[in-house]
């Protein structure tokens, strides 16, 4: 379990990748010629800044300790790669009624509606349309941009077939659709599929820390 606050940052059993992606705050599809026991070998790291260190500071503390433990070299670049656009389903016809918009800065606690599939994979959530594109970036392992056009904050619940292997939507299973047919059955959104230039972090050198 990640502790983060008070400018600590305690995680016991990690990889190194996942370090780097919480560092630099990116999605795995980001990450490219990491080693290869960077996503296997795990380490015990407790980092602490100020107790007033905000999170955008802790990551920022985390890639020094990378640079210094690990001799981390890296350096940003922009690579071609497999897209998604995220769109309303009917445009032009304001938000969907799959979203229901919210006034309280996510405040209000979102539950599943009665009744979901038995097995489904369920997704409840308060967000931004900007947002909403995040959690489909990381579930589907690939950048997914937001043009619905949306502004402010919605609620929202779909759910799906599980997702195989954490990165591919999952043909439909019985009753169940697959993500991208829920999507505009539920919330009134849709993925498209696309190619575009997307901001990557590429490791130049990582070795394995020393021991304290």
């Amino acid at each position: 379990r990640t502790v983060l606050g008070n400018g600590v940052f305690d995680r016991p059993n990690i990889t190194l990748d996942a370090l780097i992606l919480f560092a630099y705050d990116l999605d795995p599809y980001q990450l490219l010629n990491s080693p290869s026991w960077a996503g296997t070998e795990r380490f015990d790291v407790s980092a602490r800044g100020g107790e007033a260190a905000t999170v955008p500071e802790i990551r920022l503390m985390m890639r020094r300790a990378l640079e210094d433990r690990f001799q981390l070299v890296a350096h940003g670049d922009i690579r071609e790669m497999d897209t998604y656009v995220l769109t309303l389903a009917k445009p032009g016809s304001g938000p969907p009624s799959g979203l229901k918009r919210n006034t309280d800065d996510c405040k209000t606690l979102v539950v599943a509606p009665f009744g979901t599939p038995r097995g489904a994979a369920t997704v409840v959530g308060c967000d931004t349309s900007e947002g909403i594109a995040r959690f489909f970036s990381k579930t589907l392992g690939k950048h997914v941009e937001d043009r619905t056009g949306l502004s402010g904050n919605f609620e929202y619940s779909f759910y799906y077939a599980a997702i195989q292997g954490g990165l591919a939507p999952a043909a439909t299973t019985g009753d169940l659709p697959s993500i991208e047919s829920a999507l505009p059955e539920q919330l009134g959104l849709r993925l498209t599929a696309s190619r575009a230039p997307v901001a990557v972090l590429v490791v130049d050198r990582a070795d394995r820390p020393s021991e304290n």
